[in-house]
Parts: structure tokens; sequence; C-alpha cells
């Protein structure tokens, strides 16, 4: 059975913090008491990640060659499927063949290269995971320049040929080596559970928000879409290499236009998904900065992923001076949030976000002495 760890003295503090928001939620939305829940639930979780840090919920151990082989055959699989519904329907939309393509670009060619490389044996499975998309990234981008003068029908061919590939030789380097691999010790705490409702929360927000939020013309999500989609139809052009601030970023995300047909609100609604694989990077770092078993790595997490900056202070005393517009107040005080107030990060997939996906793995590769990174973390911090 599980309990919420608490001392007399804590307990009126609890009450003040899961009751006050109460005053605010009357009347309101169904979404307004769904977020307070998940508030409930995120805080007493939080409470007993830092309380009873050192409860462990689950321990088991496992081989991790057999997990590893497991999920590249599932993703072998996936990739038959995709291949085979392309043939038979070239120029149908199908749903499912969507976030298939979306894993075809964005973990498949980095997680194959990190278990061929040997990088799984000094590193955990949702290391491994999280370090995949920036990886992905760094190799997709690079893909999307060479190809660039092949014909859009050969891109899609190619990419799969790549994935496929990079599997099997992920597979040849784990079936070739150590016929018993040691079997690592898995263990779920509070902690892992907080960063479980981070995820679900974050992916309610992005139910909620999307796809009406594709349709805002005040945004320059379109504009990303149209450049990617233009970069993987006509590839480079004649006087210049992309009219555009953020090249790799287009070469990068063209590839997923190269697997499948892809509207504006599709293509947002399904990338905005990818802002948790950074979350998740984060949270990678904060554990290799603060050592695995601290609480302080999701308490880091939570406060990024949800709190803004300070700069409500400076709005504070902003608003004291007499400023009579609330929008001037706004549009004042955000020139201070570097857009954290009006242009909420982690809400949109923009460059923005993958080049925060990419400093968090820079910086977590040069947290790991014992792993020659050279190669890998050139290649980020040139992407970057």
């Amino acid at each position: 059975m599980v309990t919420f760890p608490m001392k007399d003295n804590n307990i009126l503090t609890l009450i003040l913090v899961l009751g006050i928001p109460i005053l605010f939620l009357y009347p309101g939305s169904i979404d307004n008491y769904i977020m307070y829940f998940s508030y409930v639930l995120l805080t007493l979780l939080l409470w007993c990640a830092t309380t009873d840090r050192d409860k462990i919920l689950i321990e088991t151990r496992l081989d991790m060659n057999k997990v590893n082989v497991f999920l590249i055959i599932i993703l072998l699989m996936m990739i038959f499927i995709f291949s085979t519904f392309s043939v038979l329907i070239p120029n149908g939309h199908i749903g499912v063949l969507i976030p298939i393509a979306l894993i075809m670009v964005t973990f498949i060619p980095g997680y194959s290269v990190l278990l061929a490389s040997g990088f799984r044996n000094r590193s955990t499975l949702i290391d491994i995971i999280a370090l995949s998309y920036p990886v992905s990234i760094v190799i997709m981008a690079i893909v999307g320049i060479i190809m660039a003068y092949i014909p859009l029908n050969m891109k899609k061919v190619l990419i799969i040929a790549l994935d496929i590939l990079l599997l099997l030789i992920a597979l040849f380097k784990i079936t070739s080596g150590t016929r018993s691999s040691e079997k690592k010790r898995l263990i779920i705490t509070y902690k892992h559970i907080v960063l479980a409702m981070i995820f679900i929360v974050l992916g309610f927000t992005y139910i909620r928000l999307y796809p009406a939020l594709s349709y805002n013309l005040s945004l320059d999500i379109d504009r990303h879409y149209s450049y990617s989609l233009n970069y993987a139809i006509k590839g480079y052009t004649l006087n210049k290499f992309l009219p555009s601030t953020y090249p790799l970023f287009y070469t990068f995300i063209s590839n997923f236009h190269s697997l499948v047909k892809l509207t504006v609100d599709v293509y947002t609604t399904t990338t905005v998904y990818l802002n948790m694989l950074t979350v998740l990077m984060f949270y990678v770092l904060a554990s290799s900065l603060y050592g695995k078993s601290d609480y302080r790595a999701v308490v880091a997490t939570l406060l990024w992923v949800f709190y803004p900056t300070l700069t409500w202070l400076y709005a504070l005393e902003t608003q004291s001076s007499g400023f009579q517009s609330s929008i001037q107040l706004l549009d004042k005080v955000n020139d201070y949030s570097f857009g954290d107030i009006s242009w909420r990060r982690l809400l949109f997939f923009l460059p923005m976000e993958v080049a925060m996906t990419l400093t968090f793995a820079v910086i977590y590769l040069l947290t790991k002495k014992d792993i020659n990174n050279t190669p890998l973390l050139l290649s980020l911090i040139h992407i970057s």
C-alpha cells in the first residue's frame, strides 16, 4: 500500500498548497478541474519524492541485451508495416503511418548508432532513449543535406533503407558480443512517478491545444512547415542553400515530409509531442549532474517545464509605477522574460526546442568522463 509520509508540522503547508487553488476553480471549465486534479496528484507525489526519497516502489533486474533486441525487432516490424502500406496505398493518407514515420526520423537512427557504438554498456535505458533523439537530429540533418538533389519518391526509399541498415548493424553488434550480459537493476521510485505525471499533464495540454492552435495565423509554425516541405520537394535552389535562418532544422524535418504527406495541422499536432523528448533529455541531464538517485533531478525538471521565469516580480514592480494598460505591461515584461510570457516554451515544435535538446545533450556528454564522446560531441555542437 502506498502511503504519504508527512510530519505534523508540514501538514498545514500541504493543506495551504492544495487548498488555495480551489478558490480559483469556480466558475470554471472542466479543463480547470482536470488540471487541478493533476496538480493535487503531482504535489502529493512530489511530496513523497522529497520526504521518502529512498522508498522503492518496484525493483527488478533486466537483461538489457534481450531488451534491446526486442526493441529492435519491434522497430523493424514497424518499418515493415510502413513500407507495406506505402507500396499498397502510395497516395493514401493512413493515420498510423504518421507516428511511425516520426519514429523513423527522430528515434531509430540515433538509437541504432548508440547501440552499435557500445554506449549501451555504460548507460541506462532511459539515457539511451533520451539521447537517441538529439543523435537522430544530427544524423537526419546531415542526411537531408546529402539527399538535396534526390527526387522525393527516392528519398523515402533511402530513409527506409538507412533505418533498416542501422538497426541490423545494431542487432549484429549486440548478438555478436558477449552471449550472457550482466542484468541491470531497474528500480521505480516516487520521482519516476512524478516524471510520468509531468508527461501526462503535457500530453493533456497538447490534446487541448491542438489542432486548433495550428490555425493561428499569427504564429510562425506555418513558415517552418512550408520551408521544410519546400526543401523536401525541391532541395537546393540555384542561388542559395535555404531561404531561412535555421537551415539544419529544415533539412532535419524535411525527412518527415519525405516519408508521409502532411497538412499543416497534422504536422503541428504530431511534432509538438517531440517536446516530451526534450523534457526527458533535460531530466537525464539533471540526473547526471545530481546523481541517479537524487530527487532534485525531477524537481528541477518540474520547475523548468511548468514554471515561468521570475519576471512576474518585475511585473509587480512595473505595475506599481503607473502602467495603465495590462497589454502594455505584459509587452514590457515580456522583453525581460525572453518571450517566456507570450511565447511559452514546449507548447510549439520550433527550432528553439530542437536547439535546447541538442544543448542538453552536449552538456550531458560533457559530464560522462568515462566515455569517449568526442565525435558525437563535436557533431552535436556543430549542429546546435
